[in-house]
């Protein structure tokens, strides 16, 4: 028997094993996948100049958890820099005062409004212009994958101010792949502390008793369990069988938290070709296109790379298609918005790389957010079970941070002491 049986090995449930190592108790970590990371996903292909990411990939502020692992790890960080330029049919320019008309909305929310409302309702019932509130809509749905007929005000608030206080104007990639933060939290893991290709089917508690049970019939007992899965999975019919169930309490909790939607699309073409289009030191291109509507560069690492990015209910509904359906689309959008022929286009694209994270059976979404009336359910999500269960992962973080890997970490760092103080 193991003192604490983790399930799931991405960033939460590494920085979990992790530090339970660090303290001296016995950890075993099940990962349904054949890799570690989770919903950090880094692929290096031939030929390439640098990872792509299919998962996360900025370090959103100066945040100590993420940049402490990179300062550990000697890990090059980038900023993100580069001008945001907006392109439409019959027109290219600086996308002047974009965040400007966001921010004008974002500035308004009450992180202590009751009763709570829906980002929609908020809008209706402010004095916001037009444009300002399109403009609005769309970062809610690209930043926060969120659909903002269902995201709560007080939870939109919330996040803005954490953003605020990590200094998230400043941002990093990590020039050598993301993944290299989950291989850093794994480190000190045995070998047969870390078992891949284990989905966990059913866990079977009573306090201090955990006995996890895998596809394939293999099982594992703890004196006490970290739950990291991602929101959809715990909020799934067919999803992890806890025996005894789940309080009330926690399922109004899951309940209670969305899990957004994201589609990512990276294209590599034969050069930079925006360079000679007059789009001088591009990092995000802002279009009228109504599917993939943002991309960006590597800038400042100079890189034939393209990344095109559309959240929230838009991207639920794209992501019925297969990769190769989605990828035409959004090249065929990208033609139009530069006022290109597709043709011209299709002769510079190299390959392009895609994951359907709505249907991958270990994610089933993206990130999460927090529906109106619920701001404190990541909260009564991470809250311990009988000193038995525990639960990490972003969409238990109660300060708005969810969706960030540094909040993952964070959450895992938090379940690891409060599982050592349980064990006494």
């Amino acid at each position: 028997m193991t003192d604490v049986v983790v399930i799931g090995a991405g960033v939460a449930g590494l920085a979990a094993a992790d530090a339970l190592t660090a303290g001296g108790v016995s950890v075993t970590v099940l990962e349904a996948r054949d890799r570690i990371g989770g919903r950090v996903f880094t692929l290096r292909p031939p030929g390439v100049p640098v990872p792509i990411e299919l998962g996360a990939e900025f370090v959103h502020g100066r945040v100590p958890e993420t940049l402490g692992v990179a300062d550990q790890a000697a890990l090059l960080l980038a900023a993100i820099e580069g001008r945001h330029w907006r392109a439409q049919p019959g027109s290219r320019g600086p996308a002047d005062g974009a965040w400007e008309s966001i921010e004008r909305v974002i500035s308004q929310l009450d992180a202590q409004r009751t009763p709570d409302r829906t980002f929609e309702a908020f809008l209706a019932a402010s004095n916001v212009a037009p444009d300002d509130a399109a403009a609005s809509r769309q970062y809610v749905r690209g930043f926060d994958a969120a659909d903002p007929s269902r995201v709560g005000e007080r939870w939109l608030a919330l996040t803005e101010e954490a953003s605020e206080r990590d200094d998230a104007a400043h941002q990093y990639r990590v020039v050598s792949g993301y993944d290299r933060v989950p291989q850093w939290l794994a480190r000190r893991l045995a070998p047969d502390a870390l078992r891949l290709g284990s989905p966990v089917e059913r866990i079977a508690w009573r306090q201090t008793r955990v006995t996890a049970h895998c596809a394939g019939g293999a099982i594992t007992q703890a004196r006490t369990a970290i739950i990291t899965v991602p929101l959809a999975i715990l909020a799934a019919d067919d999803g992890i069988v806890f025996d005894p169930p789940l309080g009330a309490d926690k399922r109004s909790a899951i309940d209670n938290i969305a899990t957004g939607s994201v589609v990512r699309l990276v294209v590599r073409f034969r050069e930079p070709f925006w360079e000679g289009m007059g789009l001088d030191r591009l990092g995000f291109l802002h279009t009228a296109d109504p599917t993939v509507p943002i991309w960006w560069t590597s800038y400042p690492l100079r890189t034939p790379l393209l990344v095109g990015w559309v959240g929230g209910p838009t991207a639920a509904a794209l992501a019925q298609s297969d990769g190769e359906t989605i990828a035409d689309r959004a090249l065929d959008g990208l033609a139009t918005q530069l006022d290109v022929e597709r043709r011209w286009l299709d002769a510079l694209e190299v390959e392009h790389w895609y994951h359907d994270w709505e249907h991958d059976p270990y994610a089933r979404g993206a990130y999460s957010y927090g529906l109106a009336n619920a701001v404190d359910a990541p909260l009564a999500l991470g809250t311990p079970i009988d000193r038995t269960l525990f639960f990490a992962g972003e969409a238990t973080d109660p300060d708005g941070r969810s969706g960030t890997v540094h909040g993952a970490i964070a959450s895992g760092r938090r379940a690891a002491e409060e599982v050592l103080a349980a064990l006494g």
